[in-house]
């Protein structure tokens, strides 16, 4: 299931967005462009900057525990810990957390919430807003934002 970010950028104090948003491209690690299926664009091309770590983010976020066959600790563990009859929550949160500070060009976390509904089966991130490496500000433009649900 892929997940596509709608994000906004809030540059540091004292820089423009267009400075913002060029040492990003400067500070954060390139990668190769994959489709909303998560498969590789063909032709291929690179994406940069803040457009490289939601991509990254939803690699991560995708990965289930031991499907990485260079290391197999990466991962979430969705059969093991999220598609369970009683899911921890406060768990959940705590490998999404610990997945997206993993990502190349997140310094830190200033908000996360997750909230699962039973009735439809969905898991939603409530709030998220994390510090960028530089300085910049990554938040959800719409939120509740849909991780997972059995019905779609």
């Amino acid at each position: 299931m892929p997940i596509q970010w709608s994000y906004i950028i809030t540059p540091p104090a004292g820089s423009t967005e267009t400075e913002a948003l060029t040492s990003l491209e400067v500070l954060v690690p390139s990668d190769l462009a994959v489709d909303a299926d998560g498969d590789l664009e063909l032709p291929p091309r690179l994406v940069k900057g803040a457009y490289a770590v939601t991509q990254s983010m939803n690699t991560a976020f995708q990965m289930m525990l031991g499907e990485w066959f260079l290391d197999t600790r990466e991962g979430i563990p969705y059969v093991e810990e999220v598609f369970v009859a009683a899911p921890d929550l406060r768990l959940i949160e705590a490998l999404f957390r610990r997945a997206i500070l993993r990502v190349p060009g997140i310094a830190s976390l200033r908000a996360f919430a997750m909230s699962r509904d039973r009735s439809t089966r969905t898991l939603s991130i409530d709030d998220f807003e994390a510090v960028l490496v530089n300085g910049s500000t990554l938040r959800l433009a719409e939120t509740p934002y849909v991780v997972y649900t059995s019905n779609g």
